[in-house]
C-alpha cells in the first residue's frame, strides 16, 4: 500500500479539524514543495524554517493559512510563515 499524497493527508487532517474550507490550498505556494521543510524540527532546522518562511512570504493565500492554523490551534509547522511560538504571539496580539 502506498503513501497518500501530502495534499491527501492534508485535505484528511483538515476534515478532522472545525474550519473545512481549504480551497485556498489549492493556490497556495507550498503545493510545489515538499512538506519537509514546512514541518521541520524548530530545535535544529532553522535553515529549512527560514526557506519555509520565504516560500510563505510570496504566498497569495498566507493570511489564509495563517488563519486556518490560528483557529484550529496548530501547534507544528509553519503555516502562513509563522512557526508555532510566532502563531501564539501572533494569537495574543503581539505580532502583526
Amino acid at each position: 500500500m502506498t503513501k497518500p499524497k501530502y495534499k491527501d493527508r492534508l485535505t484528511e487532517f483538515v476534515y478532522k479539524l472545525q474550519f473545512h474550507d481549504i480551497s485556498w490550498h489549492d493556490e497556495a505556494a507550498c503545493q510545489s514543495r515538499g512538506n519537509e521543510i514546512f514541518f521541520a524540527d524548530p530545535s535544529c532546522d532553522q535553515k529549512q524554517i527560514a526557506e519555509a518562511k520565504l516560500i510563505c512570504k510570496g504566498c497569495e493565500v498566507r493570511w489564509k493559512c495563517l488563519e486556518f492554523a490560528v483557529k484550529n490551534d496548530v501547534q507544528y509547522g509553519v503555516w502562513g510563515g509563522f512557526t508555532p511560538t510566532e502563531r501564539n504571539s501572533y494569537r495574543k496580539g503581539r505580532i502583526r
